[in-house]
């Protein structure tokens, strides 16, 4: 079954774990392991976050559909999808040295904030736009891939567009942790061996960096 996200209930309850090979969430009880639920949320389920009160678990897809990003909200009591979040195709973005269009993909990992009001979605935007075939412009080095981080009102199941982080010569975040206050998130760059903190209400701007931390930084 590929089981790769994990994620326990603040509440103690029960644990989950994504099947990506089976594009399943299942729920455990965390003291027996016995199997409680499972739901179909889609195609290479990943990442995983439950909300502060245990009703709500987050499900990222790890691989995109041209349509878009996907981060399936899963209510806990009844194993069924409640809400599908879509991270919108970027076309509008124009093409250059530091930002480019394209479709949201390899979502990692998804990080609630403390109040519950915002999830982050560290993964990369592919350029499927661009090229001989689509648009007859040649993919460069800056327009092919780029690292991002999508930034989700948690209320209303919307990502907030212009929050969305397009990281410039910069490679592959792939984890979110917020401090206890939740004022500021920290993200893992693994790619550039970099850690970065970015003010929750400023999220498009680093508040600070840590460089050099060690070969490919996950969890923080």
């Amino acid at each position: 079954p590929q089981p790769v996200g994990v994620a326990m209930s603040p509440t103690g309850n029960a644990a989950y774990v994504s099947l990506m090979a089976l594009g399943k969430l299942l729920k455990l009880d965390p003291t027996t392991g016995e199997a409680l639920g499972e739901c179909d949320v889609g195609p290479r389920p990943r990442g995983i976050a439950v909300s502060h009160d245990g009703s709500e678990v987050y499900v990222t897809r790890f691989i995109s559909s041209d349509e878009g990003g996907e981060v399936v909200k899963v209510d806990a009591a009844s194993m069924q999808v409640s809400t599908r979040i879509l991270l919108a195709v970027d076309s509008q973005t124009p093409d250059g040295p530091q930002a480019a269009r394209g479709v949201p993909n390899f979502l990692f990992s998804v990080a609630l904030t403390p109040d519950g009001r915002q999830a982050w979605v560290p993964g990369k935007k592919d350029n499927i736009l661009r090229g001989m075939l689509p648009d007859g412009e040649t993919l460069t080095h800056d327009t092919t891939v780029r690292p991002l981080v999508a930034v989700l009102d948690a209320q209303i199941s919307r990502e907030i567009g212009a929050n969305r982080i397009d990281l410039d010569d910069r490679s592959l975040p792939v984890h979110v942790e917020f401090t206890p206050f939740g004022n500021l998130a920290i993200v893992t760059l693994g790619g550039s061996n970099r850690v970065e903190i970015r003010d929750v209400n400023r999220p498009t701007q680093v508040f600070s960096a840590i460089g050099e931390v060690g070969a490919f930084p996950r969890a923080s």
